[in-house]
């Protein structure tokens, strides 16, 4: 690999670097509270940094001559952040110890400019496969209190059983700004709830329980097989069987009533009362108006002298 070439490569790790860090959001400080949150992304990630720090630092310690005053306090800065670096990965419970960065002097000439591109583009690549890990991380659940922020302790709770003190940090989980107070009660009830149904589920489950009745019906009796005396019905009054149907009046009966009080025609009566009758003609009533005498109905003759009704027939 030529010089050109890389400082090609290297310019382009850059721009992918770039890259990574503002889809991160690292400026903003979001890639710091993801890694606070997972300790062996945390590791990984700070891991990768300082050995990507530490090539760069190596790269521009090969000749030093060339460097104006700004780099140079660029790279003073660089040394330092990658001091913090490794004493941040120094601690007990890092798994695999972090390689310091190479200082500009002898340990520098080892490094070749193809070797320094070629390392820098190895750990721009791991950087970026780290990236959906990122953006989906897996959480440690209180890790030793390594995932908790500075300045925030775990909270104690004055209890009087392991059980209620699970129930305190599962309300403080979902409540969290209840008072400790408030907290401490809510864990005692259930605690006294969760006894009550224990007691309850293991007195069902108990056998031997006979269940006494006072049915004295032999067909629900289990003990007890006596007759009882016939029953009587509970129907309301408005039941159809409440009352004993009363027998109809005859038709006869419907077909009363008094000729001498109807002006009806014999036409009208021979094609309804008759007609019932078993078809026998009926006299029809003695006119109101007989004084002068009046036609007759049947044969429409004047008929005079008719004063009564045995006349009239």
């Amino acid at each position: 690999m030529t010089k050109d070439e890389a400082h090609h490569s290297c310019r382009n790790d850059f721009e992918r670097l770039l890259l990574w860090g503002q889809g991160l959001s690292v400026v903003d400080g979001d890639l710091d509270d993801v890694l606070i949150h997972a300790q062996e992304l945390h590791d990984q990630v700070l891991t990768l940094l300082l050995r990507l720090g530490t090539a760069v630092l190596q790269g521009l310690s090969r000749d030093p001559s060339v460097l104006s005053q700004v780099m140079m306090e660029q790279c003073d800065d660089l040394r330092s952040l990658l001091e913090t670096t490794e004493a941040m990965l120094r601690e007990p419970e890092s798994d695999e110890p972090a390689r310091p960065y190479t200082p500009a002097g002898s340990d520098a000439s080892e490094y070749g400019t193809t070797e320094v591109a070629e390392e820098i583009t190895i750990y721009t690549d791991c950087l970026l496969d780290l990236s959906p890990a990122l953006d989906n991380p897996a959480l440690d659940i209180n890790v030793g209190g390594s995932g908790e922020p500075p300045g925030q302790a775990k909270e104690s709770f004055t209890v009087s059983s392991d059980e209620a003190l699970i129930y305190c940090r599962r309300i403080r989980d979902r409540f969290e700004p209840l008072p400790k107070y408030l907290v401490e009660r809510l864990a005692k009830a259930n605690v006294n709830r969760a006894t009550v149904l224990r007691d309850r589920r293991s007195r069902s489950a108990k056998p031997g329980i006979l269940v006494t009745d006072d049915i004295t019906e032999s067909l629900f009796s289990s003990a007890d097989y006596r007759l009882t005396d016939t029953t009587k019905s509970t129907a309301p009054s408005s039941s159809v069987f409440s009352s004993i149907a009363q027998p109809k009046a005859t038709a006869r009966e419907i077909l009363g009533f008094n000729d001498n009080s109807s002006d009806a025609t014999f036409a009208s009566f021979s094609t309804t009362a008759s007609a019932i009758g078993l078809g026998r003609p009926r006299v029809p009533p003695l006119p109101a108006m007989s004084g002068d005498g009046f036609d007759c109905p049947i044969c429409s003759l004047h008929t005079i002298g008719v004063r009564n009704r045995k006349d009239w027939k």
